[in-house]
């Protein structure tokens, strides 16, 4: 662990410790290793590995039902769900719209 006393916030501006110029030119990242793999790897085949392993995954979500794979298939189409719920409506708080709701209370 670092020496916390040493540690420094960023200044505004230059600072020597930013990295502004990115990733190295030519530099891979896995996603394009595991692609050229899928390419070369299917290589003299009908179909290309990488839509094996397409049909493969669909396959285990849809047809053997494993939850974890369907949720990971979700997420990656429509994106992860939102962390919060806005519970207002106009200002109002759900037990207020509930109350409304439900109508005036009246005694018997």
């Amino acid at each position: 662990m670092s020496n916390l006393a040493t540690l420094k916030p960023f200044k505004k501006g230059k600072d020597s410790r930013r990295n502004t110029t990115g990733a190295n030119k030519g530099s891979l990242h896995l996603t394009s290793l595991l692609k050229e793999a899928l390419i070369k790897i299917g290589e003299g085949n009908t179909e290309p590995y990488y839509a094996l392993l397409l049909k493969r995954i669909l396959k285990m979500g849809i047809v053997d039902g494993n939850e974890q794979i369907i949720k990971l298939i979700l997420n990656y189409v429509d994106g992860m769900p939102k962390g919060s719920l806005d519970i207002t409506s106009g200002g109002k708080t759900i037990s207020e719209i509930l109350n409304e709701l439900d109508g005036p209370k009246t005694k018997q």
